[in-house]
């Protein structure tokens, strides 16, 4: 039951930390902290209370409180994401067949995280499938240790399915981006009138505030729809 008296704890974490940063602020972004966890890597990086609301510019809009992002490059806009270097990937699981990238997930361990995750459910509920999780092996363990820090430090709600595999993507990405000379992050949603799509994992380089990459993560069998959505959003800025 340690694990359960662990994972208990991390759900009032955040709450402590909010109060705390009402009297501190940490600009640096050497103080960085990287948990890495057998492949998959979450940095952390504590930044200026101001800038972790949610913020938006004329065409984009952020959906989740990201402490990762620093103060200076928000809020996006569009002129972030313009030119021919950007790389656009699909992201996928295992079963995700033309997937540029795949964490070894499967669809069941998708949906069973999930469930631990997910605010529907009761917290007795979710400690107890974390628990599960955790008794099963290493990786699904790590797993949990990844979403937990995703849920505190990304603003991850998990609120569908698909958020963790996003979770977990902007982790495994950070390995190959580490802070403090880039920083990643999801959850960027876009459109003239009305919103038009939503940005899964985007990859900026520190200094110039420039994007590097986009993704868009798919749990299904196929990646046609995400490639559209890709295409989408490249005619959009361009």
């Amino acid at each position: 039951m340690k694990h359960v008296e662990r994972l208990k704890q991390s759900l009032v974490l955040p709450v402590i930390f909010g109060l705390l940063l009402s009297f501190f602020v940490v600009p640096s972004l050497t103080q960085a902290r990287s948990t890495q966890v057998s492949g998959t890597g979450f940095s952390t990086v504590d930044v200026n209370a101001a800038c972790h609301e949610q913020t938006s510019s004329r065409f984009m809009r952020t959906t989740r409180k990201d402490r990762h992002v620093p103060c200076d490059c928000k809020p996006f806009n569009v002129h972030q994401f313009k030119g021919n270097h950007v790389r656009y990937f699909v992201q996928g699981i295992r079963s995700t067949k033309g997937a540029d990238e795949k964490i070894d997930l499967n669809r069941d361990e998708a949906r069973m995280l999930w469930r631990a995750f997910n605010p529907k459910v009761s917290e007795d509920a979710r400690l107890k499938l974390q628990e599960e999780i955790l008794a099963k092996g290493d990786r699904l363990a790590d797993y949990v240790d990844v979403l937990t820090e995703g849920q505190m430090w990304q603003g991850f709600k998990f609120s569908s399915e698909g958020d963790v595999l996003e979770a977990l993507a902007i982790a495994k990405k950070e390995e190959s981006y580490p802070l403090p000379h880039y920083f990643v992050t999801g959850g960027i949603a876009y459109g003239k009138n009305h919103t038009e799509g939503e940005l899964d994992i985007v990859v900026f380089e520190r200094a110039t505030c420039k994007v590097i990459e986009v993704g868009e993560a798919k749990l299904g069998k196929g990646t046609n729809d995400a490639r559209k959505q890709l295409a989408r959003f490249r005619n959009f800025v361009n």
